[in-house]
């Protein structure tokens, strides 16, 4: 997250998004690095994930500057009109989550994408899995991983990148494709 908060900083983002927020780890990076004028918007489907995350913004004095939603992500962001100048999307694993293009097209022309979980797209690159992925993500972990890095490398509308240590996946938005 240190990389993501400097990021954030950098960025100069006013209206972020922390998808799969869960008890707000991420969320409080992103808040603090925004800074006070800034909005974030936590998504998370757990309500006692939501309900630790808003006491920990509470004493940690981020509460202002934070909206918790509890709901499934692609379902919140489905609501969701404002145009994002950051978002943070925790709420994937393995695979293209729902709501990607929802997410994609309420990201602003020029505004930045960070994706956590990329660990496994270098455990399908090297062949080298440090966890039981089949367990958690099925079978086709690997190939599901490498087939979601490959459609999102191909879009016309997102320059994406990763980076391995910390993995990490950085988009920039192109073109309003809304």
């Amino acid at each position: 997250m240190q990389l993501v908060a400097a990021i954030v900083r950098t960025s100069g983002a006013s209206l972020l998004a922390d998808l799969g927020s869960g008890i707000g780890y991420s969320t409080l990076w992103i808040a603090d690095a925004a800074g006070p004028g800034a909005t974030v918007l936590a998504i998370d489907n757990d309500p006692s994930h939501v309900a630790e995350a808003k006491e920990t913004a509470s004493c940690r004095g981020l509460e202002n500057r934070i909206e918790f939603e509890t709901g499934i992500v692609a379902e919140v962001l489905a609501r969701e009109t404002r145009q994002f100048d950051l978002i943070h999307d925790d709420a994937w694993f393995a695979r293209a989550p729902d709501h990607l293009e929802t997410m994609i097209g309420l990201l602003r022309p020029g505004g930045v994408l960070t994706m956590a979980n990329w660990f496994l797209l270098v455990d399908a690159l090297t062949r080298q899995p440090s966890n039981d992925w089949d367990a958690f993500a099925g079978p086709a972990w690997a190939e599901d991983t490498m087939a979601y890095a490959r459609s999102l490398a191909e879009r016309d509308d997102l320059a994406m990148t990763w980076i391995t240590t910390p993995p990490l996946g950085l988009g920039v938005k192109s073109a309003d494709r809304r």
